[in-house]
């Protein structure tokens, strides 16, 4: 799966929602995903993906992929 660039604040609305999109991959998945890409140009997007993924599904590695 590849989530494209999106610039995002650090609001906590904004912090939650990009949380809350790392249980929705995890949904739509089934849970059975190896990896996550996700570009490097945004770390809050990272962060939180890493977070939300991590914390359920250790096993599932977070890849972090440059912009070209």
């Amino acid at each position: 799966m590849f989530l494209p660039v999106y610039r995002s604040d650090h609001s906590p609305t904004m912090l939650a929602g990009l949380g809350t999109l790392g249980l929705e991959i995890l949904e739509q998945c089934d849970c059975k995903l190896d990896a996550v890409l996700v570009p490097d140009s945004d770390k809050t997007l990272l962060k939180a993906l890493r977070y939300s993924i991590r914390s359920i599904f250790p096993h599932v590695k977070i890849i972090v992929s440059e912009d070209l």
